[in-house]
């Protein structure tokens, strides 16, 4: 169900929708959005992702200053081969499907071969997985011997009235899951990376489908 916040959000969030749409309105708790084809873009371009949606998204692994460079790419390159493994963005999508369904009478769906027809189209990039640094007040601005890092997920969506192209609504996403220190995500061949990914997905997922629909 669609919040006063998740409304309000949508009315500023279209103040910055850019060029290219036809006109623009914000998303409240009454817009009839009928069918919505939720499509995988790329970098929150308007070009969509091919069937198997094989738009990786960035990695990015932000300890601070003073790391080692070869314990940073090894936390990249296994980070990546997470995110790879996981297929993040087609799972986060797939999921929302998934709990739209259980949730809500609307009907989300996924492009098929030959395409579906909808009312409304759901354009969802997911550009970048992180490890990062989070600045938070009163901690102190020395690097720690092992930094706590934020997993983060970035990316857009943007929901356009298909009829007329209409942005409904068009804004960054930014998901900020478990802290742990780096060397807590990187033991035991990231065990706790690999168990933190799936979680974030169905959070990331459902708070999503939670402030559309």
């Amino acid at each position: 169900m669609r919040s006063f916040a998740a409304v309000l959000l949508a009315g500023i969030a279209i103040a910055g929708c850019g060029a290219g749409s036809r006109g623009a309105v914000a998303l409240t708790p009454s817009t009839e959005l009928g069918t919505v084809v939720l499509r995988l873009t790329a970098d929150g371009s308007r070009t969509t992702a091919g069937p198997r949606d094989a738009m990786a998204p960035a990695v990015v692994v932000d300890a601070g200053r003073g790391r080692p460079s070869a314990e940073l790419a090894a936390a990249r390159d296994a980070l990546a081969r997470l995110v790879a493994e996981a297929h993040v963005p087609r799972a986060v999508a797939d999921r929302m499907v998934r709990i739209a369904r259980e949730r809500t009478r609307e009907r989300l769906v996924r492009p098929g071969g030959s395409g579906v027809a909808g009312d409304t189209l759901l354009d969802l990039s997911i550009a970048e997985v992180g490890l990062v640094t989070i600045a938070r007040p009163g901690e102190p601005a020395a690097p720690a011997a092992d930094p706590a890092l934020t997993l983060v997920v970035n990316g857009s969506l943007r929901l356009e009235r298909a009829k007329d192209g209409v942005v409904l609504l068009a804004r960054p996403i930014r998901h900020m899951a478990e802290t742990k220190p780096l060397g807590v995500w990187m033991k035991d061949e990231a065990r706790e990376l690999r168990n933190a990914l799936g979680p974030a997905v169905e959070a990331l997922a459902a708070s999503l489908v939670d402030e559309l629909f």
